[in-house]
């Protein structure tokens, strides 16, 4: 009889042995980058482990740590420098109509230099690259001012190009290139787009592109400079084109800051598109790193996070997988 227990007793002991590395196999911690600000904006710092709670498929989980490390980025800044983008519009302000250009060259050195160069730290790594009808992917610049500048003179050289003056604007792929650029990175990855939302001629679909940044742990942030196009329609008025419902819903499946143009939505003054990439970028590094354990299956699951502060806003990717 003792032999028999004991032969049971080593039964169960190997078979919860099988079971726990069956369970080992099945799932997988990964860490999520998750922003959480104000209703301005601005980052919420120092919230404890127990104010965030997650849910994977619809089922909550626990989370196994939450840390907010102000790590060293990785970010690549991507502006249309398209047809559209170098057109006067007529914007409503406080003291009247007036036409403005949608990024003249003194505004592209505001964001290059100012917004994206001042916001940046020693150890974070940077890119400047810009779309048109053609990409021009930049390499690693040094944080000085005189080498952004001289990016930047690269970047207007080819804008200038006369075969890149063009309407054409494949945006979501030149994303898509610098999101494999950044996959190896080791550090905290972030792309920021600066476009009026204009995007044609892609290979590339806006969900085909979250996914790839997904998977490759980049978040995208978009700086909108977009504005609703009415078109005239055979048996109706007219219809109102909206390319900033893309440019959001990229920014918040992967986890980015979407950031639009203020005067653009009846503000009173024009918004600083520098101030904007910084914002951007700051969001980004404030934001918490979350561990959960998920299915390791190599399938996309959904992924919901929040917190118990009323006013904040959460950034974090729509679905996650290993």
């Amino acid at each position: 009889m003792r032999k028999a227990l004991a032969g049971c007793g080593a039964a169960l002991g190997v078979l919860a042995a099988l079971l726990a590395q069956g369970a080992q196999r099945g799932s997988a911690p990964v860490d999520v980058i998750v922003g959480v600000a104000t209703s301005f904006g601005l980052p919420i710092d120092d919230l404890p482990t127990q104010a965030f709670s997650a849910a994977v498929d619809g089922r909550p989980i626990v989370i196994d740590a939450v840390r907010q490390t102000r790590a060293p980025l990785t970010v690549a800044l991507l502006i249309d420098v398209s047809g559209s983008m170098n057109t006067l519009r007529w914007v409503d302000l406080r003291r009247g109509k007036i036409q403005l250009p949608t990024l003249s060259e003194q505004m592209l050195s505001e964001v290059v230099v100012d917004g994206f160069r001042d916001a940046l730290l020693p150890a974070d790594r940077a890119r400047l690259s810009g779309i048109s009808a053609s990409p021009w992917i930049g390499p690693v610049v040094a944080h000085t001012r005189e080498a952004f500048e001289a990016t930047l003179e690269d970047l207007l050289a080819h804008r200038r190009d006369p075969s890149n003056v063009t309407r054409s604007s494949p945006v979501w792929d030149a994303a898509g290139t610098l999101v494999d650029l950044l996959r190896s990175e080791p550090q905290r990855r972030l792309v920021v787009i600066v476009t009026d939302g204009k995007v044609n001629a892609n290979l590339l679909s806006p969900e085909k592109l979250a996914e790839r940044a997904v998977e490759a742990r980049v978040a995208i942030a978009v700086v909108d400079e977009s504005q609703a196009i009415l078109m005239r329609q055979d048996r109706s008025p007219t219809a109102a084109v909206r390319p900033d419902r893309a440019l959001r819903w990229v920014a918040e499946a992967t986890g980015g800051a979407y950031l639009a143009d203020s005067v653009l939505r009846g503000a009173p003054e024009p918004a600083d598109p520098a101030g904007l990439v910084s914002r951007a970028i700051e969001g980004h590094r404030h934001a918490y790193t979350l561990t959960l354990t998920v299915p390791d299956d190599g399938r996309p699951h959904t992924l919901e996070v929040s917190v118990t502060r009323p006013d904040a806003a959460v950034r974090a990717p729509a679905f996650i997988h290993r």
